[in-house]
């Protein structure tokens, strides 16, 4: 996952449950655990906790409970927003929503809260659907539910009935996992890749910290290439087709080696250059070695610029893309 979608669903959690930001590692952890250990991706469990995680904050569910409930709907194949909207219709509803589900639930033993009106907690009314629906039938169990949690929300309600109080005391407990985040990453990026994203974390955080004395080293550099090309684009126009024409064919011939084939074409643009800046098989080889000179000189002040220019834009560009995300995380 990116660092930008990370950092938002971290951020919503921690506003939903009311944490701080020194907290943002046991979230983290808790994301994690709950996609490692049961079905999905991290952030097919964040999808879930955005869903869910202010209703369950406002009934009374601690952000480990949540995500244990929502670590035990995924190892059901109950996932992502899907789970977190079935999560929170079910905490809706243990409020009854119509006189059949109060008399169901009061006729079952159900109910949500102590008489200090406080939530009994997600492994308690797991314990109460599991012993009070066990025995009925299948049909008068998934009636019941029916009744009691509405068609959306019985999805939910059926894998706690299912899981039962030691199986939500056992999903939190397991996603309560202390550095299972560092753990996991550490293990994802030992290899090359990770090696170099390391590196690029580096590289933009030293850029960050050296603030304006970087763009200070950086204006200065771009302004002396600003210079340099624009002695190369006054130098007059066969001039320059010459010397850009010469340092295409030089380069052919280094890089292939002498394969005839392709420096063939490479020797015509060069005659065809040579012509171009009033040279001919005529002159004399004193003439031809200074001319040869000053294209070599040319030649390689094309390709200095070139390539200059190009690792002068990529290195700006990874200095603002550094800076912008410096801004946006503020």
């Amino acid at each position: 996952m990116d660092v930008a979608k990370a950092a938002e669903l971290s951020a919503v959690a921690m506003k939903q449950f009311g944490l701080g930001g020194d907290k943002v590692g046991h979230v983290a952890d808790l994301l994690a655990a709950g996609a490692g250990k049961a079905v999905g991706s991290v952030e097919d469990m964040g999808m879930a906790l955005k869903q869910s995680g202010l209703v369950a904050a406002q009934t009374g569910v601690s952000i480990e409970e949540t995500t244990g409930t929502l670590a035990a709907f995924a190892s059901a194949g109950l996932i992502g927003s899907d789970a977190g909207t079935s999560f929170k219709t079910m905490l809706q509803r243990l409020n009854p929503q119509s006189k059949e589900a109060a008399d169901a639930m009061e006729a079952l033993g159900i109910s949500a809260y102590d008489s200090k009106g406080e939530f009994v907690g997600m492994s308690v009314l797991a314990g109460q659907l599991k012993g009070s629906l066990s025995k009925l039938s299948a049909e008068q169990r998934n009636a019941a539910l029916s009744t009691i949690f509405g068609s959306d929300a019985v999805r939910a309600a059926a894998v706690l009935y299912d899981q039962g109080a030691d199986g939500i005391a056992k999903w939190t407990r397991d996603v309560n996992d202390s550095g299972f985040a560092a753990d996991q990453a550490a293990r994802l990026t030992d290899n090359l890749r990770g090696d170099i994203e390391r590196l690029g974390g580096s590289l933009d955080t030293a850029l960050i910290k050296s603030g304006s004395g970087a763009n200070d080293a950086l204006r200065g550099l771009s302004q002396g290439l600003e210079s340099a090309v624009d002695w190369f684009g006054r130098l007059p126009a066969p001039v320059q087709s010459g010397a850009v024409q010469v340092g295409a064919a030089s380069a052919a011939v280094l890089l292939l080696g002498g394969v005839v084939l392709t420096a063939i074409p490479k020797i015509q643009a060069f005659k065809v250059a040579m012509a171009d800046m009033g040279l001919t098989a005529q002159l004399s080889s004193s003439r031809v070695a200074a001319a040869a000179k000053s294209v070599g000189i040319l030649t390689a002040a094309a390709a200095g610029l070139a390539v200059a220019y190009a690792g002068m834009q990529g290195v700006v560009n990874d200095w603002a893309g550094a800076n912008d995300d410096a801004v946006k995380s503020r």
